[in-house]
């Protein structure tokens, strides 16, 4: 068998042309204009006629001078050039050398003509310092800002390596990467203001009102109890989340291979603009899927356990001017997919095994039947310790004992988290799905598979076009198999009603498993709940599992079964959105891109890690996370008319800005257009909408104001999953001033016509996300 080969570092490789024209006057006007004000001074305080090139020189001089001048000084623009260039995921480390051989050239060439020779010392002595890789690592390092991954070695392996022109069979070591957790803390809540800002979100959520909707993992019964614990103490929880990915064609020859598996940390009380954004998640480790195999779960894991202990036992002293003192770190929920989690908690791997759950004792045949969770038969440490002393799988589902209750104060059953994505979008909802259509296709011909595929093919999906899915097999779907991605099957679902519903009778007994389809997932994917409706949520979970059981004649799957547990998961967890793994399966696409802009094997844990602590590097230079704020061109507005906007969505208090109107503005990655549909206001009683005539922004672009055109809402229609609107006449229009940073659903809608009447047009409006239960 073909193993991976851990020892030496890659070197990644790629053919580029000089000669191709490319201009490089965008990376080097910033380098010039600095230079012209070194030159400047230089030449105001030194007589040009008594300076010797080959004489020793004052580096640090014009880096002085530059900024006394207020100017940017060179070191500072190679370094953003250099560290933005290396943190750029696709491009290979070569394709930095070629740029840097074109700003000497520059340098030696171009820039030899203009200016004196004691500038262009400084010059070589500032690019000396980048001039290789190695040499550009260790400025990175020396300048604090780049933590590099440390390698350890999990074990040995015998495999033929080649020494002198020949193939010899001996043992060589295989490396895996860690990344120093305390650094990376420290460093990037270093970054200003978002220490304060993450302290003050957690304390804001925690101080709410018992009797308010839950809303965050800080206010769920877990963490609470975790805080009555810490006392005093400031803690900030961190979610782990372990998942394998594959570097390279996952259907080739060469699949499983390369394949690594990456252990991801993400700070869940991150101002909201922040923590879903891939800049804001950590690599922990780096390991070949392999070697966690072959090795075991306690040498893969066992840096990333000590570093945790670390992180409760003795915290992180900061010293910034905003906070003095010392923030602790706890690991809170273990996180990942069902085989995943199995896989590094010690739990069989088999779901069609006798006790596939890693919640409760329910044999196969219970899991298949049964509607609700049973709490009698909830696993708990005394009961696995029992478990372990039989050490038969078999009998307890159990493989091995779980390293992770070596970190402090873990509670192994409360802790371990469920993911939405893949017990949802990726599992039941296919699982219904595929039922669904076959028997409304095939049993009830209420329309054919051609129908259904072009009402998927011509839909307007607005806000969802980027996650629009595929046409359908008949033959894929009569086999159970319905390909789409978990971001597709949440838009299937979500405007399948729309699309068909229309064909369907209002009492069709297979239509009914949709619409409790999509209330399980409303509920699932909701931002805020009830403690009190938790009970409502049991009985909706048993009603689709005993619906999808009796109307196609099947048993529950695994996924089905977790479902059961949901709601105690939500009362520890608070929303279970928080917990999918939909944003660390997104952070696999830079590692996997880096992988493919690679032409080398050797060693690709360190390749890749090393590149990601790059991409960090970036970040902690430019010392800013970005708000991901943008806008379409500015055109400004009258004072009057400012004034009119403001009084409007700030009546009671005294705002003084410009405002310019815009045709679109994009904020946190929800891009908003003129006639886009939002939500206006949420009552006891409905949810109202306005369509977007006008948008302003100001001038620092943190407020944005919408000029709107209220909607009328008629009614939720139950059948299609959907807001029954109409769009007011001309003449009875009403405008809205909505502030976008009070609005209660920041999302953009999706409307879809139902009729063609011009003075009164009706629409189903889709909600992008759900707002509420």
């Amino acid at each position: 068998m073909k193993h991976h080969n851990s020892n030496t570092d890659s070197s990644s490789v790629i053919n580029l042309s000089t000669n191709n024209g490319s201009s490089l006057s965008p990376i080097i006007s910033p380098v010039i204009d600095s230079l012209d004000q070194s030159q400047e001074s230089l030449d105001h305080d030194t007589d040009q006629s008594q300076v010797n090139a080959s004489e020793s020189f004052d580096f640090d001089r014009s880096e002085t001078q530059a900024r006394e001048s207020n100017t940017v000084p060179l070191s500072q623009i190679l370094t953003k050039i250099f560290s933005s260039l290396h943190g750029n995921p696709v491009l290979p480390n070569n394709v930095t050398d070629v740029v840097f051989k074109g700003i000497q050239e520059i340098f030696s060439v171009f820039l030899n003509q203009h200016l004196s020779p004691h500038v262009l010392v400084h010059c070589s002595h500032e690019l000396g310092k980048l001039s290789s890789f190695y040499k550009r690592l260790k400025y990175f390092e020396d300048l604090g800002t780049l933590v590099s991954p440390e390698p350890y070695i999990v074990g040995r392996r015998m495999d033929y390596v080649k020494r002198n022109g020949r193939n010899c069979y001996r043992a060589i070591d295989c490396v895996a990467q860690k990344i120093p957790l305390r650094l990376m803390l420290k460093k990037f809540f270093s970054i200003p203001n978002l220490l304060m800002q993450t302290l003050g979100r957690m304390n804001s959520l925690m101080r709410l009102d018992e009797s308010k909707p839950i809303e965050h993992f800080v206010q769920g019964t877990l963490w609470k109890q975790k805080m009555t614990i810490h006392g005093e103490k400031i803690v900030i929880p961190l979610f782990l989340q372990v998942d394998d990915f594959e570097t390279q064609n996952a259907l080739g020859s060469h699949s499983g291979i390369h394949k690594l598996g990456a252990a991801y940390i993400s700070l869940p009380t991150l101002p909201t603009n922040y923590v879903s954004q891939l800049n804001c998640i950590f690599l922990a480790l780096l390991y070949h899927s392999q070697d966690r195999v072959e090795f075991g779960n306690e040498i893969i894991f066992k840096p990333l356990i000590e570093q945790f202990n670390d992180l409760i036992r003795n915290g992180i002293h900061f010293d910034l001017p905003d906070f003095q003192g010392t923030v602790y770190f706890e690991l809170a929920v273990l996180l990942g997919d069902n085989l995943g989690i199995h896989s590094i908690t010690g739990f069989c791997e088999s779901f069609s095994g006798k006790f596939p759950c890693r919640m409760c004792r329910m044999d196969k045949s219970q899991v298949q039947k049964e509607l609700f969770e049973k709490e009698s038969l909830l696993r708990n440490l005394a009961g696995y310790e029992k478990d372990l002393l039989l050490n038969d799988p078999t009998l307890t589902g159990i493989k091995e004992k779980c390293i992770w209750l070596k970190v402090d104060d873990f509670d192994f059953f409360n802790q371990i988290g469920y993911d939405v994505m893949h017990d949802l979008s990726e599992g039941c909802s296919k699982y219904v799905m595929c039922s669904l259509i076959v028997a409304l296709i095939d049993r009830c011909k209420y329309f054919t598979i051609s129908i259904l595929n072009d009402k998927i093919s011509s839909f307007e999906y607005g806000p969802d076009k980027a996650d629009k899915p595929v046409t359908l097999s008949i033959l894929n779907l009569r086999k159970g198999n319905l390909r789409l991605t978990a971001s597709e099957m949440c838009t299937f679902c979500k405007y399948f009603g729309v699309m068909v519903g229309p064909f369907v009778p209002q009492d069709d007994r297979f239509w009914s498993i949709y619409i409790l389809l999509m209330r399980v997932i409303n509920f699932c994917l909701s931002p805020v709940f009830l403690p009190c409706q938790l009970a409502y949520f049991k009985h909706l979970v048993s009603d689709l599992c005993e619906s999808y059981t009796s109307l196609f004649n099947v048993n529950l799957k695994p996924k089905f079964h977790n479902l059961l547990h949901y709601a105690s998961a939500m009362e520890r967890f608070g929303p279970l959105r928080h917990l999918s793994s939909m944003r660390y399966e997104a952070k696999h696409r830079p590692n996997k891109l880096v992988a493919k802009s690679s032409s080398n094997r050797i060693n690709m844990t360190l390749t890749i890690a090393r590149k990601h602590q790059l991409m960090f590097n970036d970040l902690f230079i430019q010392n800013n996370i970005s708000s991901k704020a943008n806008c379409g061109q500015k055109i400004e507005i009258p004072l009057s008319e400012t004034e009119n906007i403001l009084n409007q969505v700030h009546p009671t208090t005294c705002v003084v800005q410009k405002l310019y109107r815009v045709p679109w503005t994009s904020r946190n990655s929800v891009r908003y257009n003129l006639n886009c549909v939002i939500v206006s206001s949420i009552d006891e009683e409905n949810v109202h909408f306005a369509r977007v005539d006008s948008i302003y922004v100001s001038d620092t672009d943190d407020t944005v104001v919408f000029k709107a055109i209220q909607l009328k809402t008629i009614a939720f229609d139950d059948h299609v999953f959907a807001y029954h609107v109409q769009d007011i006449s001309s003449s009875m229009k009403q405008f809205v001033f909505i502030d976008l940073n009070k609005m209660q659903s920041p999302f953009v809608c999706n409307c879809t016509p139902m009729n063609n009447d011009i003075n009164f047009p009706e629409f189903f409006v889709v909600l992008r996300k759900p707002i509420s239960p």
